[in-house]
């Protein structure tokens, strides 16, 4: 087990699996609850039962895990099958590595969705619990693999809810400005999507404390989507950012631009929900000890940023930088003891899209397991994010 090699981080969207089985024979999981992974019940083990097996097979490509879930639970440390909100919970670990090695199932009583977690070990930043939904790798979380239902992942737990069932919550992203309205919604924040919040919805005034209506405001968020119209109600807030305020000419330039430029981007949309924090452009140009840039793998201080004034709209910026190989070097790299130097052009399109030299960039959520700590770590935090 501990000889295979293990992919690194990943990030997180996830994806529902089609249905596999069906109602008729959705009780044989239902039966496994409080139950150990290798009891025999009615002539076969939750181990053996096809729906578990099918699942398996179709969340996790990789046969080592497969391997583990179906076969190595039999002679690892399991405990009994949990019953969640979200459906059966199997967690297991490999005895020989004092835990470190571990896997989970978290499966429909019906056998789909399903989601696989397998951990070689966990160290914040470097290598975590990896999730596999229908047969990709879709998030990573720097804690082991979950034994109880209170540490499966939120973003986990929200993508095990097919979005077809009525009431059905999504994650989504609102960015925009956000307006007072009257009658039944109190806010509507208008940008990609206008995303609202009911009058007397307890979270209306922790957002409105947030994002004032003159400021561009980011917040994350389960929502109930409508699907015939482009319009997502806010039920759960997630994180909350307000993105510029009334930009002050006496602060510097790079401050300034920072309030719009700061976040965590990937190449397209869907590049926000694959890999992890060394495949994604981290921007943080309001650092008090001076501005940072982090092009995938590449880390870079900046020294300089001067360009168009901070707005709303488009406008660009230009950063010299020198750049090394990780975020440790970021003393060195401001005084010159190595790294190379280097610029780069920024342009600011809109709420969501920058580019950096040319290359289209969109703005991803902020999520512990999918951001550098060098981003994350420095007070004050920009914004907030879940404890996922």
């Amino acid at each position: 087990m501990n000889q295979r090699k293990w992919l690194a981080v990943a990030a997180a969207t996830l994806m529902v699996l089609p249905a596999v089985g069906s109602a008729d024979t959705a009780a044989a999981l239902d039966r496994y609850a409080g139950r150990y992974p290798w009891d025999d019940v009615d002539g076969a083990s939750f181990l053996d039962a096809p729906l578990v097996e099918a699942a398996v097979t179709a969340a996790v490509e990789d046969p080592g895990i497969r391997q583990a879930l179906l076969v190595e639970t039999r002679d690892g440390v399991a405990g009994k099958i949990l019953v969640t909100d979200h459906g059966l919970l199997m967690h297991a670990f490999d005895p020989a590595s004092g835990g470190d090695v571990s896997w989970a199932l978290l499966i429909s009583p019906r056998g789909a969705p399903a989601a696989a977690c397998f951990s070689s070990g966990v160290e914040p930043g470097v290598q975590g619990a990896d999730w596999y939904m229908e047969g990709e790798r879709i998030a990573t979380r720097y804690e082991p693999c979950p034994s109880e239902a209170d540490r499966i992942p939120p973003a986990i737990r929200a993508r095990m809810t097919p979005t077809v069932e009525p009431e059905a919550l999504q994650w989504a992203l609102c960015y925009g400005y956000p307006r007072t309205a009257s009658g039944e919604t109190g806010m509507v924040i208008k940008g990609d999507y206008h995303c609202s919040i009911p009058a007397g919805s307890a979270i209306l005034n922790p957002v409105k404390a947030a994002c004032r209506e003159d400021a561009l405001c980011k917040v994350e968020a389960m929502v109930l989507a409508d699907p015939r119209r482009e319009r997502r109600e806010i039920r759960q807030v997630l994180s909350v950012q307000r993105v510029d305020e009334v930009p002050d000419p006496a602060e510097p330039y790079r401050r300034r631009a920072g309030r719009f430029y700061d976040g965590v981007y990937a190449r397209q949309a869907r590049g926000c929900d694959r890999g992890g924090a060394d495949e994604r452009v981290s921007l943080d140009l309001s650092r008090p000890s001076g501005g940072a840039l982090q092009w995938f793998d590449q880390y870079c201080a900046v020294l300089t940023a001067e360009g168009e004034a901070p707005a709303p709209g488009e406008f660009h910026s230009t950063l010299q930088l020198r750049c090394g190989d990780k975020p440790e070097q970021d003393a060195a790299l401001r005084g010159g003891a190595t790294g190379r130097q280097a610029s780069a052009v920024l342009r600011h399109e809109h709420g969501r899209t920058i580019s950096i030299d040319g290359s289209a960039l969109v703005r991803c959520p902020i999520r512990r397991a999918d951001t550098p700590r060098w981003w994350i770590q420095r007070p004050p935090f920009n914004g907030y994010y879940p404890s996922d």
